[in-house]
């Protein structure tokens, strides 16, 4: 389990958070099906940095209409350890925002899904 809580230096404004519950269940000797679930925060700040437009001049920093947006989210993996500092991961996943249902950029959705192929290679003595 993981708990995170963010505040960038630069690049947006506000606070977003998330929890995560990961499991790797072993499947073959050098098979194993990674499974997470995730549930991400956003205050007002960041949500209107990401999904809002930029006030005016003058304009109040935040808008009240923009409020905190809630998402969830599920991944799996399959990683097969090919030496023991090299692995190859297959992995697709799947975020939902549960609110706003839609934000106030007039996109219709910032639901993701992704798959991802990639090689990890631990660099350590």
């Amino acid at each position: 389990m993981e708990v995170r809580v963010r505040k960038a230096l630069n690049g947006y404004e506000g606070y977003s958070g998330d929890v995560t519950l990961d499991t790797l269940v072993p499947l073959q000797p050098k098979l194993s099906l990674g499974l997470e679930a995730r549930l991400g925060w956003a205050d007002r700040k960041f949500t209107r940095d990401q999904f809002g437009r930029r006030p005016a001049p003058g304009a109040p920093t935040v808008s009240s209409s923009i409020g905190d947006y809630y998402s969830a989210g599920a991944q799996a993996a399959l990683i097969y350890q090919w030496t023991p500092r090299t692995k190859f991961i297959v992995s697709i996943s799947d975020d939902q925002i549960l609110r706003p249902s839609r934000p106030v950029s007039g996109a219709s959705t910032r639901n993701a899904a992704a798959l991802l192929f990639a090689v990890a290679r631990r660099f350590s003595w």
